[in-house]
């Protein structure tokens, strides 16, 4: 990577204060570094960067690594030219850490002058650049605004620096064990105006260095580089979740996280301030105790219980337990969480409604109609089917007499269900009435009218009407008068049918008045007449809900309209 081993030329070493040539690439160092913890569960990382004075006129204090300290070389070329020159330019400055470090999105400088943002292009061409050993990686930061190394004021030849980065989570859930290895290193690019922390790091531009402490002059330099660790021994604390678990709405779910602590750094048991969260609606978390104090290198236990509102819809959900570390100063407290998976599942079967059959009687034949259907508790997984004999809305069988269940069985998409029955009876019909028969003295006409109905109703259908025993050569002469009664047009006016039969012997068939509806108050009278003989009549008067009443009465001979006594 030729772009990144670059040396600056003695030429371009006269200029390095010019701000439109080389700025202040390959004009700092790192002058110390070290890590310290102020609290269980956070890492501090010191830097202070210095400009270079190699001949010491100006700054005497930054100067190359030394058996015993913590400087970094730098590239042997001085900021401290002799007609010194405000230095326009942006500062990088990268840290190799553990995976899983909290790493700030951005810190400011001791006093106030920079603030540094993450930069994943820096983070990207850091890498590239010092590929990191397993388990580390890079996080990149540049400097907005511009700054000045005033070669004309000696404090202003240091920038420091103080960010403050979280310990990973251990193995399962466990407490960092540390030791905290990490590595910095820092650089310069010139800049003509205020830089954005995104802006692109194309270390390729001649006129730019990334990395000038340590200098990346060799190949091996940059593998040491990458590979070299400051250690720090520390102390740390963590939230390990439970497994997941499940409970339905309206039931409460107990959750126990485990709180351990490591102390390799001897700072004491610490005491955690608690706070439980949900991202279940309505719900409301509720601690055992909201202040615990972890024994020193042990565990503890913190109990979580959440009653679940009814309604909840089904899903999964998180619970989430914070643990404060107090710490000085006051508002910088170190916070771990962890997060625990509850499922609110679906325990309830649908309600079942049936509404048509009922638990009575019906007749046979008689139309029926099912009505039913299933419903799910609010929240709940749904109606997944729903059945009964029939379709709700078809047509129940009432065909034949008997008693019958009718079950409706529902479920849910949780796998619940849940049956209700009704039984209905259907009712045999009614026996017909007997034949009337009635009879006249001997001698005389004898006839006989039988008749056959289903039912009393309302109105009456007669499926057998005849008039039987008519006297060969009789005339049968049937009419009749009231509701239902059958008619025809006669030149254009509506009459009602009479029925007509000359000569007549045996049994005649009433056609005409058969399986009509005949409403309450309709009467059919039947004349049978014989030349010479006395004549009979028969009434039928229709009735509302009873049966018929048959009358008879006699005519004189050879007329149809002179009464007679029936029995003289």
């Amino acid at each position: 990577m030729p772009a990144f081993t670059k040396r600056l030329s003695r030429a371009a070493f006269g200029a390095c204060l010019v701000l439109a040539a080389i700025a202040f690439s390959g004009c700092i160092a790192i002058k110390e570094e070290s890590a310290s913890q102020r609290a269980a569960g956070a890492v501090t990382l010191h830097v202070k960067i210095c400009a270079n004075d190699q001949d010491g006129t100006r700054y005497q204090d930054c100067k190359p690594a030394t058996a015993g300290s913590t400087a970094e070389n730098d590239n042997g070329q001085d900021v401290i030219a002799p007609s010194p020159l405000p230095g326009n330019g942006q500062v990088f400055i990268g840290f190799r850490v553990p995976d899983g470090t909290g790493a700030p999105a951005s810190f400011r400088n001791d006093d106030g002058r920079l603030t540094f943002a993450q930069s994943p292009g820096y983070s990207d061409a850091l890498t590239a650049e010092y590929v990191p050993v397993a388990g580390f990686h890079w996080v990149g930061y540049l400097s907005t605004g511009t700054i000045s190394f005033d070669g004309t004021n000696p404090a202003n030849f240091v920038i420091t620096v103080d960010p403050e980065f979280i310990l990973p989570t251990g193995p399962g859930g466990t407490p960092f064990a540390g030791p905290f290895r990490w590595r910095p290193v820092i650089g310069t690019r010139g800049v003509s105006a205020s830089s954005p922390a995104d802006a692109p790091v194309d270390c390729a531009v001649g006129s730019l260095f990334c990395f000038d402490s340590p200098p990346p002059s060799t190949t091996t330099g940059r593998a040491t580089i990458a590979n070299l660790s400051t250690a720090l021994v520390v102390s740390d604390f963590a939230v390990r979740a439970p497994d997941a678990l499940s409970a339905p709405p309206g039931q409460t779910a107990t959750l126990t996280y485990r709180l351990s602590n490591q102390d390799a750094a001897n700072r004491g048991a610490p005491t955690l301030t608690l706070k439980a969260t949900t991202t279940i609606p309505g719900a409301q978390p509720q601690l055992g105790a909201t202040v615990i104090a972890i024994p020193r290198n042990a565990s503890t236990t913190a109990t979580v219980t959440l009653p679940v509102p009814p309604g909840t819809p089904v899903g999964t959900y998180d619970v989430v337990l914070t643990a404060t570390g107090n710490s000085v100063p006051a508002g910088a407290d170190i916070p771990k969480s962890a997060t625990a998976k509850l499922t609110v599942v679906d325990k309830t079967a649908p309600a079942i409604r049936v509404s048509s059959p009922g638990d009575t009687t019906y007749s046979v034949g008689q139309g029926v109609t099912a009505d039913y259907g299933c419903t799910d508790e609010a929240g709940g997984s749904g109606v997944a089917s729903c059945a009964g004999p029939v379709p709700s809305g078809a047509a129940i069988d009432t065909s034949t007499p008997g008693t019958f269940d009718f079950t409706v069985t529902g479920k849910d998409n949780a796998g619940n269900s849940a049956s209700a029955s009704k039984s209905y009876t259907v009712a045999a019909p009614p026996p017909p009435p007997p034949v009337v028969v009635a009879s006249v003295p001997p001698g005389r006409v004898n006839v006989t009218l039988a008749f056959l109905f289903p039912s009393a109703a309302a109105s009456t259908k007669f499926t057998v009407l005849q008039v039987k025993g008519v006297p060969s050569g009789s005339t049968v002469v049937a009419t009749c008068k009231g509701g239902g009664c059958p008619t025809k047009k006669v030149k254009g006016k509506k009459q009602n049918v009479v029925f007509t039969k000359k000569n007549a012997s045996g049994t005649v068939n009433l056609t005409p008045f058969r399986n009509k509806a005949l409403r309450a108050g309709a009467v059919l009278t039947v004349t049978v007449t014989k030349p010479g003989s006395f004549g009979m009549v028969k009434t039928l008067a229709v009735k509302k809900n009873k049966k018929p009443i048959l009358s008879t009465s006699c005519l004189q001979p050879n007329s149809s309209t002179a009464k007679a006594s029936c029995s003289s």
